[in-house]
């Protein structure tokens, strides 16, 4: 789910960068406290790496995608939506934190600029400058 996620990019940071920080998780990342939570937890990581900006890479992100999901909750259900519209609430408040890439190998996720009868955190949140757009290599 799409607030598990939250939690897990947490986790992996912690581990990957072998961080000594304690992150209590009693309850903190159920739906409706996962947004207010990571963006707690990001800030705490963010302070302990001496305030370097942490890039996400979400790579093949059709596996958390409208349409494109073998899982009901992020295909059909509002998963794809909250997770985008979790990480760029906390861009909007504050970019300095994290920065985000996406690799993505489906052409009609990067040229929507919006998805049938949803608006498109992950889209609404790019630069004007720069068009998500499939290149060809």
């Amino acid at each position: 789910r799409w607030n598990e996620l939250l939690k897990q990019i947490n986790d992996r940071i912690i581990s990957q960068y072998k961080l000594s920080i304690n992150i209590e998780d009693e309850g903190r990342y159920e739906e409706k406290h996962a947004m207010k939570s990571f963006e707690i937890d990001i800030k705490k990581i963010y302070e302990i790496l001496e305030n370097k900006r942490i890039l996400l890479i979400f790579d093949e992100i059709e596996s958390i995608s409208y349409t494109t999901s073998p899982s009901e909750h992020w295909k059909k259900e509002n998963d794809s939506l909250f997770f985008w519209q979790a990480l760029r609430a906390i861009i909007q408040t504050d970019n300095s934190f994290f920065s985000f890439l996406i690799a993505c190998s489906i052409s009609s996720l990067s040229q929507s600029s919006s998805l049938p009868q949803r608006s498109s955190a992950l889209t609404g949140s790019t630069s004007r400058k720069l068009a998500l757009s499939s290149i060809a290599l």
